[in-house]
């Protein structure tokens, strides 16, 4: 794959290969892959802080709202050509911009709800400064591509779930990391052994560190080049101590 990044790390079972596109997600529209068993979406949520500069979309007014779904709508051109009949599609956000990513998805796409998933945290970064009450959960859509035939282990599997958030003074991520117990919960019950999970907005790394313990080739996308080289040394250090 031009541009990426290619290394292999050593999975539970097997080797697993891993690749970093230093392009935004968008890219993918015109990329030639194989195709994924998962797909994991995190962002933009529409936090307007400086901090977070590329999600600058308003909720709370219309022409904010419409750029949002057609940030998403983009996105899914994009992404979802590379979905297997068999895959999984999780999608990280708050309440609010989950409900307006939901009717997206539902009214304009060929994918099947499943279930609305809420995971709770307590340590959350409180960008309302105050002002509002203080965010404790976020929701997770889980659609499949197909309404049967898709991987799914059974068990006993909630749709609310707790984990805090990751805090480290050191991050860039000033809202936290996503935990990998968080990403762990959702692959338990949808992870293919030796299949491929993309990651769009790969962030801290999160959800490739978690899909190599399953034994899954990863692929992440992540403009950011702080944000890449941080995922590089977490899953090799993660690798060496803990597989």
């Amino acid at each position: 794959m031009k541009d990426f990044l290619n290394f292999q790390i050593q999975g539970k079972h097997r080797t697993c290969d891993v690749w970093l596109c230093p392009e935004n997600n968008l890219h993918l529209k015109n990329l030639k892959l194989e195709p994924f068993d998962i797909i994991i979406c995190d962002g933009p949520y529409g936090i307007l802080e400086p901090e977070c500069e590329w999600d600058d979309f308003d909720l709370n007014t219309k022409e904010g709202r419409e750029r949002f779904r057609q940030h998403y709508r983009n996105l899914f051109d994009a992404c979802l050509k590379h979905l297997k009949k068999t895959g999984s599609l999780f999608i990280f956000n708050y309440p609010e911009g989950a409900g307006i990513i939901k009717s997206v998805l539902d009214e304009e796409y060929s994918v099947h709800f499943r279930r609305w998933i809420t995971w709770v945290y307590e340590n959350h970064f409180d960008f309302d400064k105050g002002t509002n009450f203080r965010r404790s959960h976020e929701a997770v859509l889980y659609y499949t591509k197909e309404a049967k035939g898709f991987i799914f282990h059974g068990g006993d599997f909630p749709d609310v779930f707790s984990h805090p958030i990751i805090k480290a003074e050191s991050s860039p991520f000033k809202d936290g990391a996503k935990p990998l117990e968080t990403i762990r919960f959702l692959l338990d019950a949808t992870a293919c052994p030796g299949g491929r999970l993309l990651s769009l907005f790969a962030g801290s790394g999160t959800d490739i560190a978690v899909a190599l313990e399953h034994d899954m080739d990863a692929v992440g996308f992540e403009f950011n080049k702080m944000h890449r080289e941080l995922i590089v040394e977490r899953i090799k250090e993660r690798v060496q101590n803990d597989l």
